[in-house]
């Protein structure tokens, strides 16, 4: 869903740096369990990009796909669980709360990109735009709480 070259990562909640490396591989390099789980969920659907990620030391795999004419991204342990799944969704269908404080950090809806993320049973919604002519992605809470903003270093 994210095109990254560098980012740099401010984790709100936890008011920490992360690490996070990503390197991408090809489909049949993922390990078995993780692509007869990545098959099942994109079946009829084309895969865009695989990647293996490395984040606070943690190995995951990160499968984007279109499935059904929706932009998907499934990320898997490396035994195959599902560790999140999001969708890409219209603004529109954001939480008010969502809508409104991406509104009021962006300036306005126009241009701006939006998706679901289900993670460890807790929904969350990321929206994606520019600010000050530089991209900005930003995850919040079903209640428009921030609870990270990734910002391209440059």
């Amino acid at each position: 869903m994210r095109n990254r070259l560098v980012v740099y990562r401010i984790v709100i909640a936890a008011g920490a740096a992360e690490t996070r490396a990503e390197k991408p591989i090809a489909f049949k390099d993922l390990p078995s369990a993780v692509r007869a789980a990545a098959e099942k969920l994109t079946a009829g659907g084309t895969v865009k990009k695989v990647v293996r990620e490395t984040e606070d030391g943690a190995e995951a795999f990160s499968v984007e796909a279109s499935v059904s004419g929706k932009g998907k991204e499934f990320t898997f342990a490396p035994d195959g669980t599902l560790l999140a799944d999001e969708e890409e969704i219209a603004f529109a269908q954001l939480p008010e709360a969502v809508r409104a404080a991406a509104e009021k950090y962006f300036g306005d809806t126009r241009g701006l990109l939006s998706s679901k993320e289900l993670a460890n049973n807790v929904t969350s919604y990321e929206v994606e735009g520019k600010k000050f002519g530089k991209p900005v992605s930003l995850k919040y809470s079903a209640e428009g709480a921030l609870i990270e903003e990734e910002k391209d270093e440059d």
